[in-house]
């Protein structure tokens, strides 16, 4: 199979990785649905199959914490689908609305597990084989959070502080083998404020309140994004933190 046709996507039944995934399958691309709960995966498979979609999309069951997982879940991947040349990193955990005086040293570790260690862990078994090939592409969904500090969110927060950092040092590592790095910062998504609007009163009308575009970005906009990363059409975007959030970041909010 074509490696450039060819993606792994963690977290690929979740709120942002199944948009992610149904993007590709319109693009033609085969498909490594890595996720932990079987059952949503299972689903976004057969829906995505029913649309008759060319290439292969396969579920394979991981846990991200597992390092051992990680390694015999890519070993799979690349027996079933060959070797991928693109990595969707889109899991993610959160642990937010709590103080630092609040959080264990459990979730904590586990944030951190998921969020940077386990891409860590997966693109050091895939960028040997992407350099070999002279083509790769990883794209990491991290958030507007990494880019600036979140009160009551200090775990996540400096996750994804590192997750930029790893990407933009891996882009500076591994440009001149034709492998393009990068990452996609989302402000506020209708998929997680579903999640996150019930633990603090006005949440939501705060978000678009501070939002200049006035409204809360659908999971479609971020997908886009993170195909656009991905596509071999893309030859310039290396180390590249894009910002998707309707201007969110751009205006201090002071006036």
């Amino acid at each position: 199979m074509d490696i450039r046709k060819t993606a792994i996507v963690t977290g690929g039944a979740g709120g942002i990785g199944a948009p992610i995934c149904r993007r590709l399958a319109e693009l033609g691309h085969n498909l490594a649905i890595v996720d932990r709960d079987a059952n949503a995966a299972q689903e976004l498979v057969l829906e995505i199959t029913r649309e008759r979609v060319e290439g292969q999309i396969q579920f394979f069951g991981c846990d991200l914490m597992r390092a051992p997982e990680i390694a015999d879940t890519f070993h799979a991947i690349c027996a079933a689908l060959g070797f991928p040349g693109i990595l969707i990193h889109a899991a993610s955990m959160r642990n937010e609305f709590v103080t630092l005086d609040q959080v264990e040293e459990q979730a904590w570790d586990e944030i951190f597990t998921v969020n940077l260690k386990s891409l860590y862990l997966l693109a050091q078994l895939m960028l040997p084989g992407m350099r070999e090939r002279h083509f790769g592409r990883i794209v990491s969904v991290a958030s507007v959070k990494g880019l600036q500090g979140s009160a009551r969110s200090a775990p996540y927060s400096a996750s994804m502080h590192a997750l930029i950092g790893l990407t933009r040092s891996l882009a500076a590592e591994w440009g001149r083998a034709g492998i393009a790095i990068s990452a996609v910062c989302p402000g506020f998504v209708d998929a997680r404020l579903k999640e996150e609007e019930e633990p603090v009163k006005g949440y939501r009308r705060r978000i678009l309140r501070r939002t200049p575009m006035g409204r809360i970005l659908k999971v479609e906009e971020i997908a886009s994004a993170v195909c656009f990363l991905a596509d071999e059409s893309n030859q310039a975007a290396n180390g590249t933190i894009l910002v998707v959030d309707g201007g969110l970041t751009a205006d201090l909010g002071v006036i």
